[in-house]
Formats: structure tokens, sequence, C-alpha cells
């Protein structure tokens, strides 16, 4: 297999995915750049560790398991161009499913302590949609509890209590799949 030809069709791979939200992931078009980034943005976001370690033994055992398949049956059927964009391709599909599952048990976990009226939650990729946007009217998750509106943070991987005056830019529609009422998710009701 051709090193080359893997990276060059990873770096353009990562390149193109870039464009979903160039504002937050423009460091994936320089080359070498995400070496820098990446530990930084695992140190803000240490529950992105997990997802990241998952990715990346997934896709190495992908690349191994082609690479052998060509070898012991001779066959030109891997190519690896296209190898490069499976591989790279294999990393987001689990880096992404791992993050949604972390980012999901970490809000049922919050939410087990809550009784909301409303819970809304967005996946993962709308999030790095949304992020570092001008005008960010996407709430990574939310939760309307006694009337007012709490709102998700990656960063601290809790709720926060926002201003009353975003309330109205942030009306809480149930999600599909979360249930929205403490007796639905077999929680203790609130003493009225």
């Amino acid at each position: 297999m051709n090193i080359r030809h893997l990276l060059i069709h990873s770096y353009l791979f990562w390149a193109v995915f870039s464009l979903l939200n160039f504002p937050l992931l423009w460091f994936l078009v320089v080359p070498f750049l995400p070496l820098v980034f990446v530990p930084r943005v695992l140190e803000i976001f240490p529950f992105l560790w997990t997802p990241a370690v998952t990715a990346a033994i997934s896709s190495v055992v992908l690349l191994l398991a082609a690479t052998m398949a060509r070898r012991r049956w001779r066959t030109k059927w891997v190519v690896p161009v296209l190898l490069a964009y499976v591989w790279n391709g294999a990393f987001l599909l689990v880096f992404l499913a791992m993050a949604e599952h972390e980012k999901n048990a970490a809000i049922e976990t919050r939410l087990s302590t809550r009784h909301p009226d409303c819970v809304e939650v967005h996946s993962v990729i709308e999030s790095i949609q949304q992020a570092s946007g001008d005008f960010n009217f996407t709430a990574h998750a939310l939760i309307k509890e006694d009337g007012k509106n709490f709102y998700w943070s990656f960063k601290t991987m809790d709720f926060f209590e926002g201003h009353e005056s975003l309330d109205r830019n942030f009306p809480c529609r149930p999600s599909k799949g979360w249930t929205t009422t403490a007796a639905a998710r077999n929680l203790p009701q609130r003493p009225d």
C-alpha cells in the first residue's frame, strides 16, 4: 500500500469534511495542524476521548484487515485510494456514534435528578454544524423545568440556567426518542 496516497486522500477527506462548519473545523484544511488542535479539543472536551480512541482502534483494525485481505488473495479490489476514504469514513462514523452515545448517557444521568416538563436534544452533528456561528439559535439540548429553560453545555457536561430573555428564542419542543415527563421516565413524581 502506498502510504503517500493514503495520506493525501485522508487529507482530502478531512478537508471536505471541514466544510460542514468551516469556522469551527478550519484547522482540518491545513496539513499537520490537526496534530496541534486535536489534543487541545480533547483537553477542552474530555468526554471525546472515548469516542476518539474507539474510532482510532476501529479504523486501524479495518485498515489492517483490508491490507491483509489484499495481500492474502492478491487482489486489486482493495484500491488504496478507496481504502483511504473508507478508513477515514469509518473513523468518522464510529467517532460520531460514540460521541452521540456519550452525550446521551451524560444527559440521561443529569436528567435522572431533575423533573423537566420538556426535553429537547439535538445530535452531535447538529451541534457541530451550529457551533461557532454568529447567530446560534440551536441549543445542544434544552430542558424546561418550573418555567425556566436550562441549556446543555458540552464543556461542563451539565445543564445551566439560561437567561429568561433567551426563552423566546428557544421554545422547548420534545425530541423524538426522549420522554418528556417524569412519569414516563419512571422518575419520582414532583410533589404538587
